[in-house]
């Protein structure tokens, strides 16, 4: 979601401090987030792996496509709502990690996977859904 403030830079040394912003907070979130795949099932830090180098030939695309649409600084701004539906899902997903930790420790790793998997599936459910009822329906 940093990343998308960048569309409210007013000079390059502005976008310059955000980008190194994202990419120190980038740095300490992959790290943490890949050792605790590899602990935890080895066969998901491949998939993430997997998931993460398909998003970064996917994304440059899409937004080539949005940029035939609007303007730079429009498209920059428009990136700024799936980080904003990540930050809710995020809080959602803590909720969901001590549920997972418990299942962890009591049961097996296994199981507290297949809990953070299937509640993954959920969530993007009901953003889809949500999405879904939104573009049908309107904002009422």
């Amino acid at each position: 979601m940093l990343a998308a403030l960048i569309g409210v830079t007013t000079s390059a040394v502005q976008a310059g401090a955000m980008r190194g912003v994202v990419w120190a907070a980038q740095g300490l979130r992959v790290s943490a987030r890949n050792a605790l795949l590899a602990d935890i099932v080895p066969a998901a830090y491949g998939f993430e792996w997997t998931m993460d180098n398909l998003g970064a030939i996917v994304g440059p695309l899409l937004a080539l496509g949005l940029l035939s649409l609007v303007s730079v600084r429009t498209a920059m701004l428009l990136s700024v709502v799936p980080g904003l539906l990540a930050s809710v899902q995020a809080v959602g997903n803590i909720a969901a990690s001590v549920v997972a930790g418990l299942l962890y420790t009591v049961a097996s790793p296994t199981l507290a996977f297949s809990y953070l998997a299937v509640w993954m599936v959920l969530a993007l459910t009901a953003l889809l859904w949500a999405t879904r009822n939104t573009a049908v329906h309107g904002d009422q």
